[in-house]
């Protein structure tokens, strides 16, 4: 839900360019369905598109507390970009075991929640 709220206005936006209402709804459905993809517990390997398409063990490493991990692997549907701008790290083992999230402040909740 979280992701479609932040997702909203750029849906909206399309809708004000013009882009067929049908459009749009796929696009979102196809949004939600990349969410539900990267962030699932599944350990897979895509061979040699992993440095195109993100896998569901480059990303968690995006939610690693581990040092090594910190500001990494920032993308949502390509990896391309963190490897073209040197934040990727490669899915190892202690990664994908690490504790993963973070700490929010208790006047930080709302600003946080809302993805700002």
């Amino acid at each position: 839900m979280n992701s479609l709220i932040i997702r909203l206005p750029y849906l909206v936006a399309l809708c004000m360019f013009g882009i067929p209402t049908s459009a749009v709804a796929l696009i979102a459905v196809s949004l939600a369905v990349i969410n539900f993809w990267v962030h699932s517990n599944i350990n897979i390997s895509l061979g040699p598109l992993n440095y195109l398409l993100i896998t569901p063990p480059f990303h968690r490493i995006h939610h690693s507390m581990a040092e090594q991990a910190l500001d990494r692997n920032f993308g949502n549907i390509l990896s391309c970009w963190d490897y073209l701008f040197g934040t990727a790290v490669a899915p190892n083992q202690m990664l994908n075991e690490s504790e993963k999230g973070f700490e929010v402040k208790s006047e930080e909740l709302a600003r946080q929640l809302m993805g700002l």
